[in-house]
């Protein structure tokens, strides 16, 4: 019963956890991001991340029909980080 209650009670506070921000504009590259050669916070790292956006879309109209949209934006610093350029899709029936 506490599980439930809890539950119910959290569900509120996921409005507050979406952001409001846009996704950045793909396609316009920042100059301090093609220039950076070492990551600030961790000078081993192989790729860093710049930016990942997502967003899902959840239609009733014609029965249920769900959209997952992930921009993401990855720059590769070193040979060992191309693997972080890999996509994997998930398709789930």
């Amino acid at each position: 019963m506490r599980l439930v209650l809890l539950a119910v009670l959290a569900m509120p506070l996921s409005l507050f956890a979406q952001a409001d921000k846009k996704a950045p504009s793909f396609g316009k590259i920042d100059k301090s991001d093609l220039e950076m050669k070492t990551c600030d916070f961790d000078a081993d790292a192989e790729a860093v991340i710049l930016s990942d956006y997502g967003q899902d879309i959840l239609d009733y109209r014609n029965g249920l029909y769900q959209e997952f949209q992930r921009h993401i934006r990855i720059k590769i610093l070193k040979d060992q980080g191309k693997h972080w350029a890999d996509v994997k899709i998930k398709y789930y029936t």
